[in-house]
């Protein structure tokens, strides 16, 4: 196998080197290619959204108390805001800063979103998962620098330890955004589009057994709305 970088023809001047790092931080098996370049000028811009985004939490306001005290910080702050503030630019300006602080005061607020060093979004990457790749690194390493039959052993059984541990943390946040969108009527609707526009950026499939599961009327029922909307969807 020939291990190289693709770049364009008016970069291959600034090109200095290309190595392969044998026993790198990958989840497979093949090896990681870094390449060296000399770039003069301004940063590029990755493009995109921002990885890393704070917001207000809303879904608290489902909450009884939550809500009484966003009400009271709501009324307080509109009650600063003077009867004639000029255009009607100025006075939704107002209107919508005291809406977002009550909110953000009441609610709080939440990174959404991974960023470098942080914690993953995904909700099946539990510590139990972490340690079953983690072994599978290392006995992926250790087969590379002995290659001996034994440590190969260790790290195929490692590596189906791992695919097994992983499975089972999916199909179990698979079950709990189930039944966490049968019990939240209010907030149902919106946390399933959420992760419908989510999966078809990512180009994931919805897993049949949770869509077919039990239940009736809700979202997990085969012939509820919510299984047409995502066959409509896909």
């Amino acid at each position: 196998m020939i291990d190289f970088v693709i770049v364009s023809s008016d970069l291959r001047p600034y090109v200095l080197d290309t190595r392969v790092k044998r026993g790198a931080e990958l989840s497979n098996d093949h090896h990681l290619v870094v390449s060296w370049i000399r770039w003069q000028g301004n940063r590029l811009e990755r493009p995109g959204k921002p990885k890393r985004v704070v917001r207000v939490n809303w879904e608290r306001l489902a909450q009884d108390p939550v809500r009484e005290v966003f009400n009271s910080h709501l009324r307080k702050n509109f009650s600063h805001i003077p009867r004639e503030v000029g255009d009607m630019e100025s006075e939704w300006t107002m209107f919508k800063a005291s809406i977002v602080d009550a909110a953000a005061r009441s609610c709080g607020r939440q990174v959404i979103g991974a960023c470098r060093g942080g914690n993953p979004r995904t909700r099946w990457w539990t510590p139990e998962v972490r340690e079953a790749v983690k072994l599978k690194k290392e006995t992926f390493k250790a087969w590379l620098a002995l290659g001996s039959p034994e440590a190969a052993d260790r790290y195929r059984q490692a590596r189906r330890a791992a695919a097994a541990v992983v499975a089972n943390a999916k199909t179990w946040a698979w079950e709990e955004f189930g039944e966490a969108m049968e019990k939240d009527f209010r907030l149902a609707s919106r946390r399933f589009w959420q992760t419908i526009r989510r999966l078809r950026k990512g180009k994931q499939g919805l897993p049949q057994a949770v869509l077919s599961g039990g239940g009736g009327g809700g979202p997990a029922d085969p012939d509820g709305g919510h299984r047409r909307t995502v066959e409509r969807a896909l």
